[in-house]
């Protein structure tokens, strides 16, 4: 009787591997390899390993789908789209084998193609949020931010939040000229996924002080001093753009006035390169031909660093070369985003100047969009602004006021207008007003 059962019990064992139908290899050691050759970034490797089990197993659908995401990612499309449709034929509506072939689309830059099929997997799958984020992909590769925040947006209501779509929100934003919200998010994304070389350099390479866009504008500045009947205006004309390379924002400026039946007008350009990690420059060199209420030659170049997750700071040299004065300064700055806010602390050092060398100058900004603020400063010290006519050097120790606010109007009309008033020790005041006007895109 024991010997029978043993025997039964013996029978039944070696017949569940029949009993349970073919083996899967997808789950064996060469399951492993293959995955670890992708995760790894071995493409070459992780074919080899499919191809080689699909010979024994060309059902084993966990090796076909890899190797079709293996060939994809070696940019061997047409062949990552052949063993894909195979496993279409199978079972059409399988959504993540949908999403592989719209992602290939995406990738042999067919557009329409890649739509539709991300499209095609919403229809199966109201509530897939990778579909809503391939249609994002689609949009930011056609340069349609607003579209494509749309699909983070659905994205994030259909699944809890990844850091997938703040990367995406993130490059939507910077495409808008929103770099404060592109940062955030960028920085949303870092925080879910650490690890990620491509969110952690996307965050770094996003400063709030760099605006990609391009931009014409027209300045007018109208001053009056005390004292006098007459008052002065300077015009400005600058054109912005993106400096080729991807280097950073640059801007090209002509700045006329006209007192006392005598013109002066400045050449200048601006640069705001890209340097290191969280850091960008600023370099300013401006001629003027006949110099008569200009510096003849003007040159700034400025440090900023980003540190901790919203502080900057910044050291830089202004040499201002007047005809019968040469003015030499010394510049620093502390700043902070906190929330909506943002608040600088600047230093200005004049070696030449009297008692008082050092002045300072602070203000704050409330944001009500990542480019709309108004905004209040006040300083007080030797000459606390920037010093941009021969007037600039009339005044001495003196405190100095401004208030102003920066708007746009369907994103792309800019207007901004500020008041401000500076006054030394003697009496002697100069009231400034200056209205901004520009169009972006």
């Amino acid at each position: 009787m024991t010997s029978r059962f043993i025997a039964v019990f013996l029978a039944a064992v070696l017949a569940l591997p029949v009993l349970a139908g073919p083996g899967n290899p997808g789950q064996g050691m060469e399951w492993e390899q293959a995955l670890a050759a992708f995760r790894a970034g071995q493409f070459q490797a992780a074919v080899r390993i499919c191809e080689a089990a699909l010979m024994t197993a060309p059902e084993d659908y966990e090796f076909g789908f890899l190797l079709a995401r293996a060939y994809g990612a070696s940019g061997q499309y047409e062949k990552a789209l052949a063993r894909a449709e195979t496993l279409l034929a199978k079972n059409p509506r399988n959504t993540d084998v949908l999403l592989l072939v719209a992602r290939v689309r995406m990738w042999q830059r067919n557009l329409p193609a890649a739509e539709e099929g991300f499209r095609s997997v919403i229809q199966i799958s109201p509530k897939n949020s990778e579909g809503m984020m391939g249609l994002a992909d689609v949009a930011l590769a056609r340069g349609e931010p607003g579209r494509a925040l749309d699909f983070c947006q659905d994205a994030l209501r259909a699944a809890p939040p990844t850091a997938e779509v703040y990367y995406r929100m993130g490059r939507a934003y910077r495409l808008q000229g929103e770099i404060r919200t592109a940062k955030s998010n960028f920085g949303e994304a870092v925080r879910l996924d650490p690890a990620n070389a491509d969110y952690r350099r996307a965050y770094d390479q996003t400063d709030p002080g760099l605006q990609t866009t391009a931009e014409f504008r027209y300045l007018l500045r109208s001053e009056r001093f005390s004292g006098s009947a007459a008052g002065y205006a300077i015009h400005q004309l600058a054109f912005q753009f993106l400096a080729p390379g991807n280097i950073g924002p640059a801007v090209l400026k002509i700045n006329l006035t006209r007192r006392f039946g005598q013109g002066d007008i400045q050449f200048g350009g601006e640069l705001y390169p890209r340097l290191w990690r969280r850091a960008y420059g600023y370099f300013d060199l401006s001629v003027t031909p006949d110099a008569v209420y200009f510096p003849r030659l003007s040159s700034r170049f400025e440090i900023y660093q980003g540190a901790f997750d919203a502080a900057e700071f910044s050291l830089g040299y202004w040499r201002l070369e007047f005809p019968g004065e040469m003015v030499n300064v010394f510049l620093g700055s502390a700043a902070y985003y906190l929330g909506s806010y943002y608040a600088v602390l600047r230093l200005i050092h004049n070696p030449a100047a009297g008692p008082a060398k050092t002045s300072w100058t602070a203000q704050v900004r409330r944001y009500f969009s990542d480019i709309d603020y108004v905004y209040v400063g006040y300083g007080r010290g030797e000459r606390p602004f920037e010093i941009g006519t021969v007037e600039d050097l009339l005044v001495h120790r003196s405190w100095a006021l401004v208030a102003g606010a920066k708007w746009h109007f369907w994103r792309a009309w800019k207007l901004e207008f500020s008041a401000g008033r500076v006054a030394d020790d003697s009496g002697l005041s100069r009231d400034t007003i200056t209205v901004s006007t520009g169009y972006r895109w």
